[in-house]
């Protein structure tokens, strides 16, 4: 989880000249009243108190879709499925994708969340589990893996039958074949599917980052799939 997996991305987006087709905005700093709409007032008084100016979201990219200034907007920063309402777990301790959902609700009906992480979206789920505004759909290894969740689905039907108006989409990278962390066989073209896949809905949408352990694929794929979303061909990818 170390930022250097974001510098890499950020220097290969630049020097594959993608940079040219985006806008690149400073993420918002979360408030403790944006963090408690979800979290307790104790477990954010605690975070505070250990470890100050700490904590990233991704609440910018939902304004830019909520304001139509962008049809897709990414950020492959925070990203912390797992924070529970007070505590911890499986190292997100904020959970800045309930607060990115929450903004988007302010314009859209129904949102989907989709996690492709090889970790169950436990968190982003559980924050939404009793609302039928939010939809979570997690595709990760199961049974005898961290959460001990999980099944296949096909996302057709959700599409057909929930009919969101914007969709999030968790780009988790410890899925590829090769993380040091993760025990699954994506490619990176395969991993990048989901993106162009979810993509051709034409809806709003929000790509996040997430998990990935061997920094070199987790560059690569975040690259790739931001040349996915920008309907840019780049080489050297495999």
């Amino acid at each position: 989880m170390k930022p250097h997996r974001l510098r890499m991305t950020h220097n290969l987006l630049l020097n594959y000249g993608l940079y040219r087709k985006i806008e690149i905005y400073r993420p918002h700093k979360a408030t403790t009243e944006e963090m408690t709409k979800y979290h307790s007032d104790d477990y954010i008084k605690f975070l505070k108190s250990i470890r100050p100016d700490n904590i990233s979201v991704v609440k910018a990219g939902s304004v830019k879709l909520n304001r139509q200034q962008t049809d897709i907007a990414v950020n492959w920063a925070g990203v912390l499925h797992h924070a529970k309402k007070s505590e911890a777990s499986g190292f997100c301790y904020v959970n800045d994708i309930f607060l990115a959902i929450l903004e988007l609700l302010k314009y859209h009906q129904r949102v989907l969340y989709i996690d492709i992480d090889i970790h169950h979206g436990d968190g982003v789920e559980e924050a939404f589990y009793t609302t039928d505004r939010v939809m979570s759909v997690s595709f990760h290894k199961y049974r005898e893996y961290f959460l001990g969740t999980g099944d296949l689905r096909m996302m057709a039907k959700v599409m057909e039958m929930y009919q969101p108006s914007a969709v999030v989409l968790q780009c988790g990278a410890d899925s590829l074949s090769g993380d040091r962390l993760g025990c699954f066989n994506l490619t990176i073209c395969g991993h990048a599917k989901c993106v162009e896949y979810m993509k051709s809905f034409n809806l709003p949408l929000l790509m996040l980052g997430g998990g990935g352990y061997t920094i070199r694929n987790v560059a690569r794929c975040w690259t790739y799939e931001m040349a996915v979303a920008l309907d840019t061909d780049i080489p050297d990818v495999s």
